[in-house]
């Protein structure tokens, strides 16, 4: 069966890993680099030594097979008991052809130091580092080839094979070095120093010079100079100047709470927006605390009520003035109520009857206020309302809908309980009573951390804030997807949709941001759900899906290339090359998109060592502050994929960058070399002239 035939495959492999340990492969190595002044020296004592230089050392040259020599010997005398990869560098260093090709790559701004002697004492640390690893091993004259470098070394073969040389030189060595497969080690030494492993490759492959290898070259070439143009913009991007005062606002709003930064940001936030939030929970879960500190930060008057459902609007907007009564008008006395308040809190807002319903819908969205027949402009500038419940009544869908935020503020979870307990019985219980605050009547100096004037200023800041039409288009797509795919559904009002993405550049503006990145987005979590907050986090989920973009369509290029590879492995010629050469012009230029796209989230998430702070201990004003911890460590597991989809895709588009370039080669001839080489299809004196063709050029 297919099954017992694969593990019979899979015995066989490991028997002949196996006797490769065993095998003599440092005699060989030697006898190799012997055999040009020597050829008697090659004596085929060890059959399957002698077999697996045959199939990998036999084409090497002499300067290469030199180089490896001296490289264990160089291993050997700092006490390793076995050649490994991460002494090969060693070669490279104390040979004057290895050090004319390091010293290229390497920085000059060391000091006064020779970097070559620098980057020799960075890779000599590396190899004793594994011979304290391996002290009890006996070493004999030939150092042993550990698995490792064997398996590098098949590489290089495999190497100088693909990119058509005669012989193998240390430029393949260096391609195999500076590859994936063996990265970090040495060269990761040498890379802490300043050197790129990419520009040394660049390196090697320009000391080839033929024609493979200069394809690869350019195509190399320009993908690192695209990854640095990227990088360099998307730091632009990541740094700059916070809002002044923010940190310390926030700081002040959660001190002494456990578990409540989120609700202190959507606070914080709002009031920098000119926007409203709501806050839902059960009793005792702190809405009431967290809100009120609101006037600790926030300039101005403060204005606080608890509705019933038997609150009169004079309770809210003032009492009538008998004043005006006896003047035949109908004006409230607004001085300490909310018409002339900056910033407010509301609880139980839900409670309100319709006689304060119309009124308070004003003020919340247009901040006019109709006093009498005087309609005069309110100073409010954020509310913040709390509730146990959400609304029940089509007539309050109005008043819910003003508020942009809104959290489900949640009991303090186990983990943090113990926290919770020991800030209880180390603190007094905080004073809930807050009168009017304002900076000219004496507030603190945390009260004049946030005002009118610095939001509407932010706000005005904000418009130079870039929002890309891509992340345009995912809004977009967002709320196509709540209203038709999601359930329950939900239906974003364009009025909400506005403000949202306005608010989002707000934020963004806050910490100092140039241009809105895809995790600015996921604060639309704490704007796009309705009656169940778990819509929250269903709009968070499909965010990270679609930043993903399914892998950026990684499958259907590898797909398409591997179609390509099948289609000129059987000599295109005519229409049928010119269709191929045009696919492949069309297949880079859209993998040149999606790499574009996977680099912008890879570059633009949250790096893992911003993600360690638990929820409450994240005061850290980065360009990441509005995302809450597990936000962050959500988008930066998305960065981590977008990295490597990355990667990937500039694998791809390398590899369909030399295939192109040798794809439209005129010459027949020399075009089905190269690919032969390229991707194994046959030469055209290998099959015996020309084959029988349609008319596009296929092959019959």
């Amino acid at each position: 069966s297919t099954e017992s035939k694969s593990q019979v495959e899979r015995i066989e492999m490991l028997y002949q890993e196996g006797r490769l340990r065993d095998a003599r492969l440092e005699v060989e190595l030697r006898r190799r680099a012997q055999v040009q002044s020597s050829p008697e020296a090659v004596v085929d004592d060890d059959d399957v030594a002698a077999k697996w230089a045959n199939e990998n050392l036999a084409n090497f040259g002499d300067e290469l097979l030199s180089l490896l020599l001296l490289a264990s010997q160089e291993a050997a005398r700092l006490g390793q008991v076995e050649f490994s990869a991460e002494a090969v560098l060693l070669g490279f260093l104390a040979s004057p052809g290895g050090i004319a090709v390091i010293r290229k790559a390497l920085p000059h701004s060391l000091g006064d130091r020779d970097p070559v002697e620098i980057g020799r004492g960075a890779i000599e640390v590396v190899v004793q580092n594994e011979v304290l690893e391996a002290p009890s091993k006996q070493r004999g004259p030939d150092l042993p080839l550990t698995p490792t470098l064997r398996k590098m070394l098949e590489v290089v073969e495999a190497e100088r094979a693909r990119l058509g040389q005669d012989k193998a030189t240390p430029a393949h060595l260096l391609l195999t070095l500076t590859g994936d497969y063996f990265a970090g080690g040495a060269v990761g030494a040498l890379q802490e120093l300043g050197v790129d492993p990419k520009q040394l490759r660049l390196v090697a492959l320009a000391s080839l010079g033929n024609f493979l290898a200069s394809a690869q070259y350019d195509a190399e070439e320009w993908l690192l100079r695209r990854n640095t143009d990227s990088e360099a913009a998307a730091l632009s991007r990541l740094v700059g100047q916070p809002m002044r005062g923010l940190g310390l606002a926030f700081a002040t709003i959660t001190d002494g709470l456990v578990e409540r930064s989120v609700e202190a940001k959507l606070m914080l936030l709002a009031a920098l927006a000119g926007e409203h939030l709501f806050l839902l929970g059960l009793p005792g879960t702190g809405k009431s605390l967290v809100a009120r500190r609101l006037s600790k930060v926030c300039a101005g008057s403060f204005f606080e009520r608890l509705l019933t459902r038997f609150s009169v609007p004079e309770e809210i907007f003032g009492p009538l003035s008998l004043q005006a009564l006896e003047q035949d008008e109908l004006r409230r006395k607004t001085r300490g109520y909310l018409p002339e308040a900056d910033v407010a809190f509301i609880d139980e807002i839900f409670k309100a009857n319709s006689s304060i319903l119309n009124t308070l819908l004003m003020i919340l969205n247009d901040r006019f206020f109709d006093n009498g027949e005087l309609r005069t402009r309110v100073p409010l500038w954020c509310v913040v309302a709390a509730s146990n419940e959400l609304p029940d009544t089509d007539e309050l869908d109005a008043l819910y809908d003003r508020f942009l935020l809104r959290r489900c503020v949640r009991r303090i979870s186990a983990e943090a309980i113990t926290s919770f307990l020991r800030m209880a019985l180390d603190k007094e219980e905080e004073s809930e009573e807050v009168g009017p605050i304002s900076i000219d009547s004496g507030g603190t100096a945390a009260s004049a951390l946030l005002s009118a004037a610095s939001s509407a200023e932010l706000r005005a800041r904000a418009r130079d804030v870039e929002f890309p039409e891509a992340l345009l288009r995912v809004v977009s797509e967002l709320r196509e997807y709540l209203a038709e795919e999601a359930e329950p559904p939900y239906i974003v009002s364009d009025r909400r949709l506005g403000k949202a993405v306005r608010l989002i550049r707000v934020s963004a503006a806050a910490v100092g941001a140039p241009k809105v990145v895809e995790a600015d987005l996921l604060l639309l979590r704490h704007m796009f759900w309705d009656r169940n907050p778990e819509q929250g986090e269903l709009v968070a989920q499909w965010l990270f899906r679609r930043f993903l973009e399914d892998g950026f369509g990684q499958k259907a290029w590898t797909f398409l290339l591997e179609g390509l590879r099948k289609m000129l492995r059987t000599g295109l010629q005519g229409p049928a090359l010119d269709a191929a050469r045009r696919d492949l012009s069309t297949l880079r230029e859209s993998a040149t998109r999606a790499l574009e796209a996977a680099s912008r989230v890879a570059q633009d998430a949250p790096p893992q060592e911003q993600c360690a702070a638990v929820e409450g201990h994240d005061a850290a004003l980065g360009r990441f502050f509005w995302l809450s911890a597990d936000d962050r460590r959500e988008m930066a597991v998305v960065g981590d994929r977008a990295s490597q989809g990355a990667v990937a895709l500039g694998e791809l588009l390398v590899e369909a960058s030399v295939l192109s370039k040798v794809a439209n080669e005129e010459e027949a001839p020399r075009r089905q070399g190269l690919l032969a080489q390229v991707i194994g299809s046959q030469a055209l004196s290998e099959v015996g002239g020309e084959a029988v063709r349609d008319e596009w050029g296929d092959p019959i």
